[in-house]
C-alpha cells in the first residue's frame, strides 16, 4: 500500500472536514457499483487499490485541500483523477492537479477587483498630479 495508516487517517480528517468521506474499495466492487448506477467507469485502469472519496460539494472546493494533503504525506500517494457522476466526465490526473492548483474563489474575486481598480487608480494619480501643477 502507498498510503500509511496516518495519512489516510488524515486524508480521512480532512474530507470528513470538507463534508466528504474516504472509502477504500475494491476495484471490482466499486466498478459494479458505479455500472449498477449507470456510470460508465472503469476502476480497473489503475493499478493496486483505490482510495475514493466521495463529495458532496464541488470538486473544486475539495481538490486542493486534498492535493495539498498529498504533497505532504509520507509516502506521497497521488490523485489518479476525478469522476463527475452528474456530468459523467472523468477528469484525469493533470486536469485534476490543474484544478486543485488553481486559487480559492475569495483570492480569484480580490485579484479581479484589484485588476478593475489598477487602472482606476492610475488614471486618479495622473490627474492629481495635474491638479497640483495647475496649482502651482
Amino acid at each position: 500500500s502507498k498510503v500509511g495508516v496516518g495519512d489516510l487517517g488524515k486524508l480521512r480528517a480532512l474530507a470528513r472536514s470538507l463534508n466528504s468521506r474516504v472509502e477504500v474499495v475494491k476495484k471490482r466492487l466499486l466498478a459494479i457499483a458505479l455500472k449498477d448506477g449507470g456510470v460508465d467507469f472503469d476502476p480497473g485502469q489503475f493499478g493496486g487499490q483505490v482510495g475514493t472519496v466521495f463529495i458532496k460539494s464541488e470538486l473544486i472546493d475539495v481538490a486542493g485541500p486534498i492535493y495539498k494533503l498529498f504533497k505532504t504525506a509520507s509516502k506521497s500517494p497521488e490523485a489518479l483523477g476525478a469522476y463527475d457522476i452528474m456530468e459523467k466526465v472523468f477528469m484525469d490526473k493533470a486536469r485534476f492537479k490543474a484544478l486543485a492548483l488553481l486559487p480559492s474563489r475569495e483570492v480569484l474575486l480580490t485579484q479581479l477587483v484589484y485588476m478593475l481598480m489598477y487602472p482606476m487608480r492610475g488614471l486618479a494619480i495622473v490627474l492629481n498630479g495635474r491638479a497640483k501643477q495647475s496649482n502651482s
